[in-house]
């Protein structure tokens, strides 16, 4: 079924508007909950009077331009508006209760505010504002912004690259919060301190590493709503269901896993399960991105290549490029998190890893070496695709060769810091030292970018499955 067709056909009660409008309200809750988690951050650490201008504008700005690129009217801009502030009173809720004084209250359970409920409607109403407001400067905008519309409905799959995007600052968070030693800063799981994960007083986070832990927890449930979504929106298409829909099973039932595997790391005090928690978190990241790649429209639209083409180098260079990548992944992760205390075998492990970064650095020049030749050598049959996986090859040497030389300041920073113990739990907190501001960064950028260059790998991958069987529908 072409573009064009499906705007006009119903599918088990969706059509085209709600996912577009759908993706267009999700889209705008993860920028507006990434830009107002950063705020209070340890370093900015905004003040309230400061920060709710700055979240104002970032919603108002982030509406308008959702607004230019989707085109969802009016009418779709109100509810795409209504859908983020109700995706927001997830972190809301933090100020709906009553805000106990730090110093003299160490449980989180407090009451609702009188006037919560009034206040939550007005927020789902300013939401509705916020939207239809970004509607108009959208539309008072010269400029416009295109996305592509070739082959079947592309929504689906621009609503699954949204749904990825919403794990990238879950990600990022993970990273603080192992580098800073918070992950057993907040007691109990699924609760917090005894109180709903939502509704936590927002004066009780004043503690730097409770402040990371919680919203680390709380960016894990937007995600978690995120795939959700996704999940019903394929599942409800018998389209999509019949393409999509194992996959995007697949999907949720990783984040579900997970989900659990960080709440049990909490409850078991665990450092093995943190390893596990933190590298399947980036193994996830990198599936979610494929899904989305294999859900667009512009790499199904890759049918055949010629007879004779070949693949093969492709294929094997992408697939050992990301196979290691795997195992250095589990091996990072074991060692940032094993290597507390007195832990057998923490220094073999970083030698281990630190041989292997070298395969790494192998496979991926030789992976982003032949996708980039492919192109070079076969544009012609590429057409609305040369440029994206060009894009890829090229996005696989610079980022291995920024986490090569990340993984070298990491462990200089490693080596020269002081042997500290475990991971400080919740009631250590006060006698806790913090770690020194050049390791967390550094600690946190050599996270972060391996888990950018292991979706890079993962994209490649996809490409080059796509390539091969695109040769081979051909012999």
């Amino acid at each position: 079924m072409q573009y064009q067709e499906y705007t006009k056909h119903v599918v088990s009660g969706f059509t085209l508007a709600p996912v577009r409008v759908l993706s267009l309200g999700l889209g705008i809750a993860v920028g507006l909950w990434t830009a107002w988690f950063m705020l209070p951050l340890p370093g900015l650490n905004l003040p309230p009077v400061v920060m709710g201008p700055v979240v104002l504008v970032t919603w108002l700005l982030l509406a308008s331009l959702g607004a230019r690129m989707a085109r969802p009217g009016l009418g779709g801009a109100i509810f795409a508006g209504v859908l983020t502030a109700a995706v927001s009173l997830m972190a809301l809720g933090s100020v709906l209760v009553e805000q106990p004084d730090p110093a003299a209250y160490t449980e989180g359970h407090t009451a609702l505010q009188p006037a919560a409920f009034l206040l939550a409607a007005g927020f789902l109403l300013f939401g509705g504002m916020i939207g239809a407001a970004g509607a108009f400067l959208g539309r008072a905008t010269k400029s416009e912004i295109s996305l592509p519309t070739i082959g079947d409905d592309p929504w689906p799959a621009r609503l699954a690259w949204v749904v990825m995007v919403s794990y990238i600052p879950l990600i990022l968070l993970g990273g603080l919060v192992t580098s800073s030693e918070s992950g057993m800063a907040v007691r109990g799981w699924p609760d917090t301190f005894g109180a709903n994960m939502f509704l936590y007083p927002i004066s009780l986070m004043s503690q730097p590493r409770i402040f990371l832990e919680h919203a680390h927890r709380l960016f894990g449930s937007l995600a978690g709503l995120a795939t959700l979504l996704l999940w019903i929106v394929v599942m409800f298409g018998p389209d999509t269901r019949k393409k999509f829909g194992v996959w995007t099973t697949a999907l949720l039932l990783a984040v579900i896993l997970q989900g659990v595997l960080g709440g049990q790391r909490v409850v078991l005090n665990s450092p093995v399960l943190a390893a596990l928690h933190g590298a399947f978190g980036q193994v996830v990241l990198a599936y979610a991105a494929v899904v989305a790649l294999w859900m667009s429209p512009s790499y199904r639209s890759l049918r055949s290549l010629e007879g004779g083409t070949p693949t093969r180098a492709v294929r094997v260079c992408t697939t050992g490029a990301l196979h290691i990548s795997f195992f250095q992944l589990l091996l990072g992760a074991m060692y940032r998190h094993l290597r507390r205390g007195d832990t057998p075998g923490s220094f073999h492990i970083l030698l281990t890893h630190m041989v292997v970064a070298f395969g790494v650095v192998t496979f991926a020049i030789l992976a982003g070496s032949v996708l980039v030749r492919f192109v070079r050598e076969h544009r012609g049959q590429l057409q609305g695709v040369a440029g994206r996986i060009r894009a890829t090859g090229i996005a696989v040497f610079v980022l291995v060769g920024v986490q090569f030389m990340l993984g070298w300041g990491a462990m200089v920073a490693v080596i020269m810091s002081a042997k500290r113990g475990e991971v400080p739990t919740a009631d250590q907190l006060e006698e806790a030292a913090s770690v020194p501001i050049g390791e967390l960064l550094i600690g946190t950028a050599h996270q972060a970018n391996g888990a950018a260059f292991l979706v890079v790998a993962m994209l490649a991958w996809g490409w080059g499955r796509q390539l091969h069987k695109a040769a081979r529908r051909q012999v």
